[in-house]
């Protein structure tokens, strides 16, 4: 029988956490744009603008969901906020 080395047995179990450490990153990555991607269509829908795709929108990086969000908060505010 192959009996696996405390070495081997140390290193398979880095490679299963590791693997499991990046789908739950990915997971929580996913939640997060997906929550982004919710409030801009949101927003959108406010402002009466097109609602982008959330296929379109999921091709964008977290930074420019967020940037996009930004900028539709500000057109929100600026048309319903009374100062």
């Amino acid at each position: 029988k192959n009996a696996m080395s405390v070495a081997e047995k140390l290193i398979a179990q880095g490679r299963v956490e590791g693997h499991m450490e990046g789908r739950v990153e990915g997971r929580v990555e996913g939640q997060q744009k997906g929550l982004w991607i919710g409030k801009i269509q949101a927003f959108e829908e406010f402002l009466d603008l097109p609602v982008s795709a959330a296929e379109a929108l999921e091709a964008l990086g977290s930074e420019e969901l967020k940037a996009m969000h930004h900028r539709l908060h500000e057109q929100y505010e600026a048309r319903y906020k009374r100062h």
